[in-house]
């Protein structure tokens, strides 16, 4: 596809597969983590193996390369929650440290795969390019929107008035308080049709004083910057520390972090992660748990039944 963000524009209802992968995604990989004895392999931990591995492939293939790096910010923030809660992580970073130069290497390797399966559906110019050039330039297109923006003073010919809307665009969208072509449309895709108009569903990320900048002003963009770092400041210093210990509070924990760190890189996006953590995930939790509880009731009938004939 030309935009991965097609599938889930326009508020059509398939961007709830994208909620959902978006929470069970990590979820997965941190109860993975936290539960899975890697130093003594169990037979009944073979679905959790196996779950894993199509996660793996999921990620890989989605095309994406920050979801498929994701993974490693997984693995940092069960490192700092569990050591935090005085958890033994030792055997995690002994691996870490005895191998990973291996692992960057084997992350390049799948990185560069996945970039030249995109450069591929392009053209062909795109496709001669070397996958690490490519990778490269992707860091220095990380700061894209500034030169939409500045330049000329681009950013005052967009509407900066609804500056509510804009921020909780997702949360308004979602819930259908607004229809979708009332609301504001992504900093980063106006940016890019006032340059190089085109159908296609992408753009940079609105970062922070940017976005302060159009909606809130000069000094109000200041503000808003500060408390956006306030926020991410407290989920990695102080959350983890509040938090009881628990495979649930740890992915909350996780969650948090990694997808509200986007705060600063694109406000509209992080809130919008927000609403997937308090709306879709408790869904799926009340649904798990009902599973859950039922297979724990027919098994321990099935278990009674069986003893009751044995008595007999």
């Amino acid at each position: 596809m030309a935009s991965r963000l097609d599938t889930f524009a326009e508020g059509t209802g398939e961007g709830v597969l994208g909620r959902l992968t978006d929470v069970t995604s990590i979820f997965v990989l941190y109860y993975f983590l936290d539960t899975v004895d890697l130093k003594l392999p169990k037979i009944t931990d073979l679905p959790k193996w196996l779950v894993m591995i199509f996660l793996f492939l999921s990620l890989l293939l989605s095309g994406s390369k920050s979801s498929f790096l994701i993974t490693f910010s997984v693995f940092w923030c069960y490192m700092v929650y569990s050591s935090m809660n005085g958890i033994d992580i030792s055997y995690f970073l002994n691996i870490f440290k005895k191998h990973y130069k291996k692992i960057l290497v084997v992350s390049l390797i799948l990185v560069s795969g996945i970039i030249i399966g995109q450069n591929s559906k392009d053209d062909e110019i795109s496709s001669t390019i070397n996958p690490l050039l490519s990778l490269g330039m992707r860091f220095i297109h990380s700061g894209d929107v500034y030169w939409y923006a500045y330049p000329n003073n681009i950013y005052l010919t967009i509407d900066g008035e609804p500056s509510f809307k804009a921020l909780f665009l997702d949360a308004f969208g979602l819930l259908r308080i607004y229809e979708y072509k009332e609301l504001p449309q992504a900093i980063g895709i106006t940016l890019k049709d006032i340059h190089h108009p085109s159908d296609t569903v992408s753009g940079p990320n609105a970062r922070h004083n940017v976005f302060g900048l159009i909606y809130f002003g000069f000094f109000g963009s200041i503000i808003f910057s500060y408390l956006l770092g306030v926020i991410i400041s407290f989920l990695r210093n102080i959350l983890p520390r509040t938090l009881k210990y628990s495979s649930l509070n740890g992915f909350i924990f996780t969650y948090l972090v990694i997808k509200l760190s986007l705060l600063d890189t694109d406000p509209m996006l992080g809130f919008t992660y927000v609403n997937n953590i308090l709306i879709v995930f408790p869904i799926l939790y009340i649904i798990n748990m009902f599973i859950t509880d039922t297979l724990i009731a027919i098994t321990s009938k099935e278990i009674t039944s069986e003893a009751e004939i044995i008595n007999v």
